[in-house]
């Protein structure tokens, strides 16, 4: 705990300086958002346009491709097929399997690969079409001469059917092939754990092959013969990473293009930027084509989870997203609008002056307020002009709005400001784990949303996922509430939990403190919870507020269903918010991680495959979800 509350620090240390003249650049304008523009390292700039176009409202779409301006997207979780024309969804085909992992239009049929039962969908008109492959999921579909091949998993298999059945093509030392790439005519499989790549003769021989120190291929590109191709790995203390090679095709050369802190979901290449979307957060990134950076450009960050998967055809871009199953098209723009933070001050402050850095005729706009929890950021926006603010009352948060053209570009904001005395103000809120609640209201953490209640994802608050939930089994869950006063005395806290969905109200404290007080959230049911909090100072100054919803969850994950296949063990697991982390141990050995795929971090139900050579006497299987709540588990063959 002691390196978040450092982290924290760290964060508003531009808010609470003693000096009259506040900058925000940098790292800063990296947190802020808008549409239509780039952030890069140090300045923002017109750039790139999110539009979205349709949302389907399933929890998670998974797959995407675009035949004749005509749209189809395939689901996980409930196995449809859905097609985009004429500006609106229609379902194209349902049940076909729990998940479709992709969808390729050859010729007039349109093929679909599914898991967990790894089946073949072929629809050409209005004839169906199901052929059962025998694996657990078909990944990728390609044509190569006469024969159709499959990209399968766990098994490592290249299929090839030939429009009856299907037959062994190619089987790697790898347990998934994720993609298969046609360069200049030549077949490319792509393979997970390890992360390798391998070009294959007309017969499935190998040709040639390259292998990453990483274990996931997540995506791959191609331009001219050159290959762009996404990797992820995660290591057992939790610690995760994607990065972006560029890779020639005979595999004489590699070179890093970028790498970042979070599983790379999905990329594409457009003019001299690959995009690409990365972590859980619902953002989209890009970089240089041509050399390594060691800053992704920020395009925009949207209300979603995670962008599935990013194609370009037809010289358009699209997306698809998770959570609220949405269709975006990404498009170059001229002109935009960048939206600060919201900028937090230790007390009410009157604001002379705001200067645009880089701007000399800024169309900006601006609202603020004095409240310091609760609905507050959902004030107007009012056009700035110089002045402006001088003739207001004092305020405790101010966040600023800029119109872009295509010539201009933001480096900070210059505030000039005066402090005024003031009551003590409720400065955060801590959840460990798995999150921070601050003084807006909003819940910074893992990427859950509490039933009945919309929470917002974690932004850049100084800690990131890896370190907070690195001994997550060892956490205590609690919540800390952090204050601050003038002259530095004691506080009187009277603060209130009310449950939403028992409709009671607990009275948690009254009492002095220093600064902080920690209430442990493992004492109350699970639910969705909203604070109440007063604090007053010793010269009875005070400040009242209350949060938006967050979630208590003290019910470790569960197993709903598992079956052994000849050299696997598939397990089905659920859990109230989310699964985090699972290792299995076989006959008493030391503790094995399961690799989860990066769009099954954080899911409710979701389902893993464990490689068994020889079956054991029995496995203990050790799940955590996000809140720290472990489970454990013995199974035994029936």
């Amino acid at each position: 705990m002691k390196s978040v509350i450092v982290s924290l620090l760290l964060l508003f240390n531009f808010v609470y300086g003693a000096n009259k003249i506040m900058t925000y650049e940098g790292k800063n304008l990296r947190e802020g958002n808008g549409n239509g523009i780039e952030i890069h390292e140090n300045y923002v700039k017109a750039g790139f346009r999110l539009k979205r176009l349709e949302a389907l409202n399933e929890e998670y779409l998974k797959t995407i491709t675009v035949s004749n301006n005509e749209i189809y997207v395939g689901t996980g979780l409930s196995g449809k097929i859905y097609v985009f024309r004429n500006n609106k969804f229609n379902l194209f085909a349902d049940s076909i399997d729990a998940n479709v992992n992709i969808i390729k239009k050859i010729g007039n049929d349109l093929y679909a690969g599914t898991s967990p039962e790894g089946i073949l969908f072929i629809q050409t008109g209005n004839n169906k079409k199901r052929v059962k492959t025998g694996e657990f999921s078909i990944n990728d579909i390609v044509k190569s001469g006469n024969n159709i091949l499959l990209a399968t998993s766990s098994n490592g298999k290249i299929l090839s059917f030939n429009g009856k059945t299907t037959k062994l093509f190619h089987q790697f030392d790898a347990t998934s092939v994720n993609r298969l790439i046609l360069v200049k005519k030549k077949l490319y499989a792509f393979c997970s754990d390890p992360a390798s790549v391998y070009l294959l003769d007309d017969h499935g021989g190998i040709l040639h092959s390259y292998q990453f120190k990483e274990n996931e291929i997540a995506d791959v590109s191609v331009r001219n013969g050159t290959i762009f191709v996404a990797v992820n790995s995660k290591n057992d203390m939790g610690n995760t990473k994607g990065i972006i090679y560029k890779l020639n095709s005979d595999f004489s050369s590699c070179m890093k293009i970028i790498e970042t802190a979070n599983f790379i979901n999905s990329i594409v290449l457009f003019d001299k930027y690959i995009l690409f979307s990365a972590g859980n957060r619902g953002v989209l990134y890009a970089t240089n084509i041509a050399f390594y950076s060691s800053y992704p450009i920020k395009i925009r960050e949207t209300d979603d989870l995670i962008f599935t998967k990013i194609i370009r055809a037809n010289n358009r871009i699209f997306a698809i997203s998770s959570h609220q199953g949405a269709l975006y098209e990404i498009e170059p723009a001229s002109y935009g609008y960048y939206v600060t933070k919201p900028i937090y001050f230790a007390s009410p402050v009157k604001i002379f002056d705001i200067e645009v850095v880089g701007m000399t005729h800024p169309q900006m706009y601006y609202r603020g307020g004095n409240i310091s929890v609760g609905d507050s950021i959902n004030a107007p926006w009012s056009r700035y002009q110089v002045g402006t603010l001088a003739k207001e009352s004092p305020i405790l948060f101010l966040q600023l709005k800029v119109n872009l053209s295509a010539d201009s570009r933001i480096y900070g904001f210059r505030i000039d400001y005066e402090k005024r005395s003031c009551p003590p103000v409720i400065d955060s809120i801590v959840l460990s784990p798995p999150g921070i609640l601050y003084t807006d209201g909003f819940f910074r953490g893992y990427n859950k949303r509490a039933k009945r209640s919309k929470i917002t994802r974690l932004k850049n608050v100084g800690f990131s996922i890896k370190n907070s939930a690195k001994d997550i089994e060892n956490s205590r869950r609690s919540l800390i509430i952090y204050a601050k006063s003038e002259d530095n005395g004691s506080l009187f806290y009277s603060i209130r939990l009310k449950s939403l969905h028992l409709n009671k109200t607990y009275n948690v404290v009254k009492g002095d403190s220093n600064h902080f007080f920690i209430l442990n959230t493992d004492r109350y049911p699970d639910g969705t919870y909203r604070l109440f909090i007063s604090v007053r100072s010793e010269n009875q100054q005070a400040v009242h507020g209350q949060t938006t919803p967050f979630l208590i969850d003290n019910t470790p994950p569960a197993i709903t269903n598992y079956r052994f296949s000849k050299h696997n063990l598939h397990i089905s697991l659920s859990d109230t918010t989310g699964i985090y982390d699972i290792k299995y141990c076989t006959n008493g050995s030391e503790w094995k991680p399961v690799y989860l795929k990066s769009y099954q971090i954080y899911k409710k139900k979701t389902n893993i495959t464990i490689p068994i050579k020889k079956k054991p006497d029995f496995i203990i299987i050790k799940l955590t979800d996000i809140f720290g709540n472990t489970g454990y588990f013995t199974i035994k063959e029936r």
